[in-house]
């Protein structure tokens, strides 16, 4: 694998974890959001249906009030109109009460007991309501104050029923509040712990391309410090694909051609030594070609001055013959006197 691609993977690698760790950590809260909305949403439907079939049930209670104060004067009996105003407020309370019990089993804790008397008591509401409307709108004082108490019963028993409705949506809304920042708080530390994961792969990522990077470049360094110093001891042997591994294998084997063939001719010029082979690979080897070129003009200037010598030692030999020549003509000269 060469060298960017190891890179690359590696920074690709760690962008991954990043992406996972923050995908976990949006995924965990969106998950906690959405379930503390959902939630919430459906306590405050509850809350706000508890509280306004109260609003409703208590107007229904004030209107048939004020009839039974009236109802005892002919002329100040219990009108259509105001029947028709008691059961509108009735009706809006009852609809209310159907959304309690849309949500009795999503509810808090004891909620579909809760709603399943105030239906009861609804019922019994209900029944006596009409009754008493009946005695108020005849003027009938005495029945319709008998009615009253048996309505103002059913009435304390839903009133009842949704205060407690109210507390426990309350004290589920603070349990949910109280969940929601526990779940939030775990998935912010699951998102540190795999933050920190992520950060020590990372590390031991760039540790080990560094080791895979670092320590052969370092190496090759010194080799190059210890070739300009003129020692040709050192070699990388690194066994890799990439290029890394190329680079080193040109630098080893630089190095086995200035030892063994540039260094060896040198020696071997030094000793008086011509019979090197330069080892020229190609036309543009320029160390080859160099070597070839010395060992050729060495070899001439060596025939040179070996002709040179031999043409040396035969004019000596004339003179030598010469002079002896010289000296015998002289002696004879001498014997003759």
């Amino acid at each position: 694998m060469k060298i960017g691609t190891k890179i690359v993977s590696g920074f690709i690698a760690v962008a991954c974890m990043v992406g996972i760790v923050g995908g976990i950590g949006a995924f965990a809260l969106l998950q906690s959001n959405s379930s503390i909305h959902t939630i919430l949403y459906r306590y405050v439907a509850i809350d706000d249906a508890a509280m306004k079939g109260q609003i409703y049930l208590l107007a229904a209670g004030d209107r048939l009030t004020e009839a039974l104060a009236l109802s005892g004067e002919a002329d100040t009996a219990m009108s259509a109109k105001e029947a028709n105003e008691v059961w509108r407020f009735i009706s809006s309370y009852k609809e209310q009460v159907d959304i309690l019990a849309k949500y009795k089993q999503n509810g808090p804790a004891g909620l579909a007991r809760l709603v399943k008397g105030i239906r009861d008591n609804t019922v019994l509401f209900e029944k006596h309501a009409a009754r008493f409307v009946v005695a108020a709108r005849e003027g009938k004082r005495a029945e319709a104050t008998a009615v009253m108490k048996e309505m103002d019963t059913a009435r304390k028993n839903i009133l009842g029923a949704m205060v407690s409705i109210a507390k426990d949506v309350e004290q589920a809304m603070d349990g949910e509040i109280v969940r929601a920042t526990t779940a939030a708080t775990s998935s912010l530390w699951v998102v540190w712990i795999i933050t920190g994961a992520a950060f020590l792969a990372a590390l031991v990522i760039g540790c080990a391309m560094g080791r895979k990077i670092g320590i052969p470049l370092a190496k090759t360094a010194h080799m190059i410090d210890e070739m300009e110093n003129g020692h040709l001891g050192m070699r990388l042997n690194l066994k890799r694909a990439d290029e890394l591994g190329h680079m080193a294998r040109a630098l080893d084997s630089f190095t086995n051609i200035l030892e063994t063939i540039v260094v060896t001719a040198l020696q071997k010029i030094a000793r008086g030594d011509l019979t090197y082979d330069p080892d020229v690979r190609d036309d543009k080897d320029e160390i080859g070609l160099a070597l070839a070129k010395v060992q050729h003009d060495l070899n001439e200037l060596v025939g040179q001055m070996r002709l040179n010598g031999k043409e040396v030692a035969e004019a000596a030999a004339q003179v030598a013959d010469a002079s002896q020549t010289l000296s015998q003509g002289a002696t004879e000269s001498a014997s003759s006197l």
